[in-house]
């Protein structure tokens, strides 16, 4: 729910509420902002593996030629 891959349903399966409303929900806390932020598309979500026994399965490689395709300051230095 916090990568954004599904939205909260506020506990109504049959008829999930729209972002205004689940913002609304939670008004006063963090989740406001966040899911505002979520609503906008202003948020960069990163998902970490959590079985790194798996990782070789998803990507193929070298880690430094993967992480150089990734680095965003490199593209920052040549500003």
């Amino acid at each position: 729910m916090l990568s954004g891959e599904i939205k909260p349903n506020l506990g109504n399966i049959q008829n999930p509420p729209e972002w205004n409303e689940i913002i609304e929900f939670y008004r006063g806390s963090t989740l406001q902002d966040y899911f505002k932020k979520m609503s906008e598309n202003n948020l960069k979500i990163a998902h970490k593996p959590q079985y790194v026994d798996k990782i070789p399965k998803a990507v193929s490689g070298k880690v430094g030629d993967l992480l150089e395709k990734v680095n965003e300051r490199k593209n920052l230095e040549s500003w």
